[in-house]
């Protein structure tokens, strides 16, 4: 038996002000698990924090502090001991429970001025009734028994009475902890310490430093003594001496290489981890003698010169400020680094976005309550997940899942060839894996993207060997089990959390490659109200469609009931055995089937709780939570709940845990007969896939537009009513029983306002505009716009919307309220609230239309093709877009496939894009000429006798006229030809030079049908890195070879000057295309535009004066600018300055003189010639 021993560090100091002792106390806390201050001063509108702990505060009269360590297995729960303040008392405690050591001790704080009557000791009594305490603090009393200076005060006389009745013992000795401060004073004793009996043996306590304060900063050790056996060293769940030479363990052992030479390297670097950054050389130099000022003051303050005195008094002062002023210059010197490189380094910026906002999940210091009792340590914590965790996976079905596995390998026995992956697949699916946690094995995307051909080819063996055999390496599946708090629930109980699993980077590898491939086989059988996981589908498009039913209803004068359902602890609940039954008859491969069967046969998983790690244990689970597989296959497992058969005027929709049943019709009475016998089928179907509702989150709706009262809903799942509201909230969208979707509104409002808060803080911490624009679209425009297709709220609810946008962009820019919102908006290149939802709901539709599968494509192609007969009382979101559809697309057509596809193996084969060679853009400077024999010369190495050369270019004029136009210029050894077309509407120009390819490429088939070998000659770089992507427009596939190269325009290349001059004046623009979602997108925003010119416009001057200047649209996103430089630039370009930013000017020399540090010498002329 070993015994290991361990201190809990109390300090207490009567920090005398606790505003000017910060950097004292931030360096002394480093030692400490508890700080007890006293007269600390501070008012209750102060902002004070001690950088690692929690601070509990009591800012009455003087003022105390406790602050408690955040550290794993220290805990604490604050004491209510305001019945023992006075005026001349101050009381605080806190119960610590230290995961080393078993029961808990109360800490109390003291800070006592006058003490003078035996009642005033009472307390004591009281505190000491509590069990093991220590009680520390500034107590004001001398007695000769534990004071320094052999003398009694009123306090030390009671105080020392008092103690005669109390088993709590003075551990102080007699040595100075005040030290007098006048000539001809005495140092004192009067900061003590009493503790408990029981803790008297294991409790010292010592005066320490001296640091500003009289007082000195006073330690209490409590040495905990760790009697169990310490643990036998765990076992390496990857031994270094393996025997199997696979691609993985070849990975394992060159990360274990790389981490420790970088832990050797950076060991010379971090010289000591307990001192803070900021504490450089220079400060430590000047604490130093800021020190030796303290002791020589202390030495001479008994002098009898005054001069000797007032000397060291000065001296004392003088060190003391140029220490301060040092550390202050340091620290902010730090600070400014770190949010340097926050700002450069994404990761970095958003791990400080995530402490700022406190959005980091953690269980460490989080007391859980279970089965009535507090668990306290991670220990603990650790084991009431694992158990919890081990009851909800088993199902004891080990004997049907070995039935199941016979019966697939004599299936097998009969059947054809194992599924194979190419590598082209392995090496897709490693470009999508990204940087996620790592599982035991400690691999990373990193390691995967670093593997060489060779490595790939050994791997992608490997992974078909084992979807042939059915066999999977153990250390595929090992896993971590971590449990994180569940959003909005309560973080005090097991129910509050769910436990996913950290899967090692190679089993999800594997995982995601058989995923994609089961997917494809479901994919056409899944029906189109199964929302969840699937390739093209938003998470809103379930509600989109219960929208827009909902909507129809109201115009047929019906009524719409609604059931929202939950499954409960889905993926726990599922039957392996039944999901592999279930994928046969869906016809996905045995192979295959055999594959995820064994995947989920057995995993070897251990459970991670802050630093406790529990032993390794192999579970049979069903679906876990953060595999890839386990969407994929909840989907098939729910196909015969998506698929049932129901009543007539009913859809039941599904993603993933949540069911929504959804009724229409004019009798309401009806409907519930209707819904109810619905409900009754989808028990039993529940029971036979092993699944339960949960009671607590079913709920109804009726939505109609009746002004009549409507009665409640007597509805029932399995015997248990389900109650009425006036609002259903499906996948984070709030459908009203009007439809007028204000409460959602109100509820996105509230959200966002949160948000702002993290904004503000950012932006006081030094985090650039450029960070603060990438925050705003993740934190607030994220959820402003989520599931902005389907709403149709009025205009006043979406100008609440567009005023927390522009609150948010006067936080990124500084800008005054005055500041226009238009001014607002072009510094940050954003549309109104109002216009990117009606973008938003066009682009939705115009998708619709594109792809045959999408649920909606039928009902959004009968309302675009066919306008309604009459004038509706409420057009839904889909008839909205679909007018706007009709008014955009004029007399031309709508595309019914999206315009980039992937492309075909075979044709990317037949392809050949050459991007980048000798001409690039440079070449617009070199002499007339030059550029054009250089690039013939490119075509003669290039081309044949019998190719044909394809030079193509786009136009696109917005003023006076709108116009694009398209020209193509033909030329091979038979014929030269030209070709061009133009249309009114305003395309992007990428999408202009797309329809010249188009025209070029169809000329060229019916002028040269026997062509084999064309070159494409085009100046768009974006439209050969889409080609570069592997996506390309159908209309482009042929059997004939292509050789895709890069053209400068406006360079004097002869064959790209024609196309040039053929796009913009070769043909009237009487053409008609076929359009796409993109170009809907494109008209749509110019449409925008020209509205909003012909129409008075607060702000167009100044986006006029920063257009002219060379200020772009977006350009603080550009800029890196931050703090007070970054409101200076956005004021001076807007137009409405502050005082505060007057000030600055006025300081700088002037506006034109600030304008040139911030932008440089650019005046108008410049900015035109940079144009």
């Amino acid at each position: 038996m070993r015994l290991l021993q361990r201190n809990i560090m109390i300090g207490h100091w009567n920090v005398r002000g606790i505003k000017t002792r910060c950097f004292e106390l931030e360096k002394y806390s480093e030692r400490f698990d508890v700080l007890l201050l006293e007269e600390t001063l501070l008012k209750a509108g102060d902002d004070f924090c001690l950088p690692g702990f929690s601070v509990l505060r009591r800012d009455e009269r003087r003022g105390t502090v406790i602050a408690v360590r955040n550290r794993p297995g220290l805990t604490y729960l604050p004491l209510d001991f305001s019945s023992f303040c006075s005026v001349d008392r101050d009381v605080q405690g806190v119960t610590i429970s230290d995961g080393r050591r078993s029961g808990s001790i109360n800490i109390i704080n003291v800070y006592i001025s006058k003490a003078t009557s035996a009642g005033d000791w009472e307390f004591l009594h009281h505190i000491e009734s509590m069990g093991s305490c220590i009680i520390s603090g500034d107590f004001n009393a001398r007695s000769p028994v534990w004071c320094c200076s052999g003398m009694y005060n009123p306090n030390g006389r009671r105080l020392e009475t008092a103690l005669r009745d109390l088993d709590l013992q003075l551990i102080s000795t007699p040595v100075p902890t005040r030290l007098a401060q006048r000539h001809g004073d005495s140092d004192t004793t009067i900061d003590l310490c009493l503790v408990s009996p029981d803790l008297l043996p294991d409790t010292t306590w010592r005066p320490t430093f001296l640091s500003g304060s009289d007082h000195l900063l006073c330690e209490v050790k409590v040495a905990v003594a760790d009697l169990h056996q310490a643990a036998p060293r765990r076992a390496r769940l990857y031994p270094k001496s393996a025997t199997e030479g696979d691609v993985f363990t070849r990975m394992r052992i060159r990360a274990g290489r790389a981490k420790r030479r970088g832990r050797q390297e950076n060991r010379e670097v971090v010289k000591c981890s307990r001192r803070p950054k900021w504490w450089t050389d220079d400060v430590e130099s000047l604490w130093i003698r800021k020190q030796k000022a303290l002791h020589d003051w202390r030495v001479s303050r008994r002098s009898p010169c005054e001069t000797v005195r007032d000397m060291a008094r000065v001296r004392r002062n003088r060190t003391a400020a140029l220490f301060k002023r040092c550390a202050s210059r340091s620290k902010a010197e730090c600070w400014d680094s770190f949010i340097r490189q926050a700002n450069q380094n994404c990761t970095m910026f958003w791990r400080f976005v995530s402490s700022m906002a406190d959005s980091a999940c953690s269980n460490a210091n989080l007391q859980i309550e279970h089965n009535g009792r507090v668990l306290k340590t991670e220990n603990e914590r650790g084991e009431a997940f694992l158990q919890r965790f081990l009851q909800q996976c088993t199902q004891n079905d080990l004997t049907a899942r070995t039935d199941l596995r016979g019966e697939l390998d004599a299936l097998i026995e009969g059947s054809g060839a194992a599924p194979v992956f190419t590598l082209q697949d392995l090496q897709a699916a490693i470009k999508r894996m990204t940087d996620t946690s790592s599982g035991p094995d400690l691999l990373t995307s990193k390691e995967f993207k670093a593997l060489s051909n060779r490595e790939l080819h050994v791997l992608l063996g490997e992974i078909n060997t084992s979807i042939k055999t059915g066999a999977i390496p153990t250390h595929w599946t090992d896993s971590f089990l971590v449990p994180i708090p569940k959003p909005g629930k309560d973080h005090r109980t097991l129910a509050g959390h769910r436990v996913i699993t950290v899967q090692n980077a190679g089993g999800k590898l594997v995982e995601g490659l058989v995923s994609r491939s089961l997917a494809a086989t479901l994919e056409p059988q899944l029906p189109g109200s199964m929302g969840a996981y699937r390739r093209g589908r938003a998470t809103w498009l379930n509600v989109g469609q219960v929208a827009h039913l909902i909507t129809e209803a109201f115009e047929a004068k019906q009524h719409v009931l609604t059931v929202s359902l939950d499954l409960q602890d889905a993926y726990n609940m599922v039957s392996v055995p039944l999901l592999a039954r279930n994928l046969l008859d869906s016809g996905v491969n045995p192979y295959l089937v055999r594959w995820i069967l064994a995947a989920f046969q057995s995993r070897r998983c251990a459970l991670k709780c802050g630093r406790w790690l529990s032993e390794w244990t192999n579970v049979m689970m069903a679906l876990p939570q953060g595999s890839p597989l386990s969407p994929v296959c909840f989907n098939a497992y729910t196909l015969p709940i998506a698929t049932m058969t129901l009543p007539p005027s009913m859809q039941l929709f599904t993603f993933a845990d949540d069911l929504l049943l959804v009724a229409t019709g004019k009798s309401l009475d009806l409907l519930q007969i209707r819904m109810q016998e619905t409900l009754d089928s989808l028990d039993t179907i529940c029971r036979r896939a092993s699944m339960t509702v949960n009671p607590a989150k079913a709920s109804a709706c009726v939505f109609s537009l009746s002004k009549r009262a409507l009665p409640p809903c007597q509805l029932s799942y399995a015997g248990r009513p389900i109650p009425s509201e006036d609002s259903v909230t499906h996948l984070g969208i709030t459908l009203d029983k009007g439809l007028s979707f204000n409460t959602h509104v109100e509820k996105v409002v509230s959200s966002c306002t949160r948000s702002l808060g993290v904004l503000k803080m950012a932006k006081r911490k030094g985090v650039n505009q450029a960070r603060l624009l990438q925050l705003y679209r993740s934190l607030v425009q994220s959820r402003l716009l989520y599931g902005a297709e389907v709403i149709t709220a009025t205009a006043s609810a979406l100008e609440k919307l567009d005023r927390v946008q522009t609150a948010a962009l006067r936080i990124v820019t500084g800008c005054t309220r005055d500041t226009a919102r238009a001014t607002l908006r072009y510094m940050a290149n954003l549309q109104s609230v109002p216009q990117q939802v009606e973008t938003l709901r066009v682009k939705a539709v115009a998708r619709a239309l594109e792809s045959h599968e999408h649920p909606l494509h039928e009902v959004a192609r009968g309302l675009v093709t066919r306008p309604p007969l009459r004038r509706l009382r409420r057009a839904g979101w889909l008839r909205r877009a679909s007018d706007t559809l009709r008014e955009l697309r004029g007399r031309h057509q709508f595309r019914s496939r999206p315009q980039f596809e992937p492309t075909p193996d075979g044709v990317a084969e037949l392809w050949t894009i050459i991007s980048q060679h000798s001409l690039g853009r440079s070449c617009r400077e070199w002499p007339p000429g030059v550029a054009n024999v250089e690039f013939e010369s490119l075509l003669e190495e290039l081309m044949a006798e019998g190719d044909a050369l394809l030079a193509t270019d786009g136009s696109v004029i917005r003023e006076p006229l709108p116009r694009s136009g398209w020209g193509c210029f033909i030329r091979s050894a038979e014929l030269t030809q030209s070709v061009s077309g133009a249309t009114r509407l305003v395309l992007s120009s990428m999408r202009a030079e797309t329809e010249a390819v188009t025209v070029g490429l169809s000329a060229l088939n019916q002028l040269l049908p026997d062509c084999q070998h064309i070159v494409v000659a085009t100046d768009s770089q974006s439209l050969l890195r889409k080609l570069e992507g592997g996506v390309s427009p159908p209309e482009w596939w042929t059997d004939r070879r292509i050789t895709w190269l890069y053209c400068p325009g406006h360079a004097g290349v002869e064959v790209n000057e024609k196309a040039d001059r053929l796009a913009g004046n070769g043909a009237p623009a009487t053409s008609r295309i076929v359009l796409s979602a993109s170009d809907f997108q494109q008209l749509l925003k110019f449409k925008m535009e020209t509205d909003d010119a012909r129409k008075p416009n607060p702000g167009e001057a100044e986006v006029g004066r920063m257009a002219r200047v060379g200020l772009r649209p977006g350009w603080i996103a550009r800029s890196g600018l931050c703090g007070p430089r970054g409101r200076m630039a956005c004021q001076l370009a807007c137009g409405t300055v502050s005082r505060r930013t007057l000030a600055d000017i006025c300081t700088l020399g002037g506006a034109e003189t600030a304008w040139r540090r911030i932008f440089g010498s650019r005046s108008v002329d410049e900015a035109v010639a940079e144009e």
